[in-house]
């Protein structure tokens, strides 16, 4: 499903503080393949501590440094260049380290040195298998370290290890065909939109280590989630976390209080989530 047919940037024209956010201080340009974006598909963008801007389409990574799009098409594997590269995400952790999953190819870790993705091959003396060749979640956990969905299953991945390791078998609540399908941080604590085995939606906490994990009941969130996962969304920023459960959304400011439904009602359903100068910016 496309989520998109441009790749627009807003520029920031004047000032803006929490208190004063104007529209009109903001100008949107539009970029296209005719400005050398390598397709209309635009799944992802993330930003690099240097500046960059990332953008996975279903053709390639595109690099843009305000001016100009660099392409990559290829990827390596095991020291050899394999064609094509159809990205879903990417992520660019605290570490400095850019992370791509794609539909077909597995997790892709750039390597600025060589300027190319190779993919992370796990070391497979472990006996654990890897999540799989379509990646649809990254999330950074830890230090060189990602909680990855994948076709296969939930995995806590080690870059610098080069470890993959199924999530059941390090947290004693979760089985193996549980898939983490959405995560976001509050303090020390992670919540995780859960796929069950039967076919529902759970809402995980996990923290501040993988073994302390509890699944929350209607004690702290007095709603049940969307069957379907690609409904339910979750998303945090400082202090703030918020849940769309397919129908309303909630609101929590520390990981061992309540869920609180704001009054709004979403009646579409938000088809994404964004932070802007400490609001949430809903799409519907």
């Amino acid at each position: 499903m496309r989520r998109s047919i441009a790749f627009f940037i807003v520029w920031l024209v004047g000032a803006a503080t929490h208190a004063q956010w104007d529209p009109a201080q903001y100008m949107v340009k539009r970029y296209t393949m005719e400005d050398g974006l390598s397709q209309s598909s635009v799944m992802n963008i993330v930003e690099d501590s240097t500046g960059f801007l990332w953008v996975a389409t279903e053709d390639g990574i595109n690099r843009f440094d305000g001016r100009e799009f660099r392409i990559y098409r290829d990827h390596w594997a095991g020291g050899v260049k394999r064609r094509g590269l159809r990205a879903y995400t990417l992520v660019h952790t605290s570490t400095g380290t850019l992370v791509g999953g794609t539909f077909d190819d597995g997790l892709l870790v750039f390597d600025p040195m060589n300027d190319r993705f190779e993919k992370f091959i796990s070391d497979t003396s472990t006996g654990n298998t890897d999540p799989g060749d379509f990646i649809r979640t990254i999330f950074e956990w830890g230090e060189d370290s990602l909680l990855v969905t994948g076709a296969t299953g939930t995995f806590l991945i080690e870059l610098a290890r080069m470890r993959s390791t199924p999530l059941h078998e390090l947290c004693p609540v979760m089985s193996a065909d549980m898939l983490a399908w959405e995560m976001a941080r509050l303090g020390d604590h992670v919540f995780a939109i859960v796929h069950t085995e039967k076919g529902g939606c759970a809402l995980l906490r996990i923290g501040p280590m993988l073994g302390d994990a509890t699944f929350i009941g209607k004690d702290i969130l007095e709603t049940r989630l969307h069957t379907d996962p690609s409904t339910n969304r979750i998303t945090s920023k400082d202090r703030d976390l918020c849940l769309y459960d397919g129908q309303d959304l909630w609101h929590l400011r520390s990981p061992n209080e309540r869920f609180v439904k704001f009054q709004a009602r979403c009646d579409l359903g938000p088809r994404g989530f964004c932070w802007l100068h400490g609001r949430l910016m809903i799409g519907t």
